[in-house]
């Protein structure tokens, strides 16, 4: 199977992290930024292969599309994997930082996005616990920065999406 991956910031190489994992995997990066190169020597990554742009997909190979670049660039990427044949798209949070491009992603098909507490133990226990009908508030407290350190790398929010929006994607 074949996984291309847009996108060369802290969600893309969490994401690649975990893909090196399954060894039936061909792995491509879609860069052109050289920076990759050497945080790939460094974690001493070695099964893949960067390429400048997404080829077409002759479906000889299963293929799918991870976009984890900049969220501006999301419906850019998406649009492109979808011109080139690509069937399964998955998307990291949020699609897009404008509401309206949510109709171009509402009419998609096998687009998929995260959740990435969709499995969290405490989460799912809380919410079995709960009785929404009495709800009518919730105050969350989030104990991220929105600048943090992942990786010996600085994270960095991007601003122009509300911090509240990005964190709250995390728990719906």
């Amino acid at each position: 199977m074949n996984v291309f991956l847009f996108g060369t910031g802290s969600w893309a190489k969490e994401i690649l992290l975990s893909l090196i994992k399954f060894k039936n995997l061909n792995l491509f990066i879609i860069s052109k930024k050289q920076h990759i190169f050497k945080w790939l020597s460094k974690n001493k990554i070695k099964n893949f292969k960067v390429v400048k742009n997404l080829p077409l997909n002759k479906r000889t190979i299963k293929s799918s599309v991870i976009i984890a670049s900049k969220n501006k660039d999301h419906k850019l990427h998406t649009n492109l994997a979808l011109k080139k044949k690509y069937k399964n798209i998955f998307i990291e949070k949020p699609l897009s930082n404008k509401i309206n491009d949510l109709k171009f992603f509402s009419k998609k098909k096998n687009l998929f996005s995260s959740r990435i507490f969709a499995f969290d133990k405490i989460f799912n226990e809380l919410k079995s616990k709960l009785n929404f009908k009495n709800i009518y508030k919730i105050k969350l407290v989030w104990h991220d920065q929105p600048s943090s350190k992942k990786r010996e790398k600085k994270g960095r929010h991007d601003k122009s999406i509300p911090y509240s929006y990005d964190v709250f994607l995390h728990l719906m």
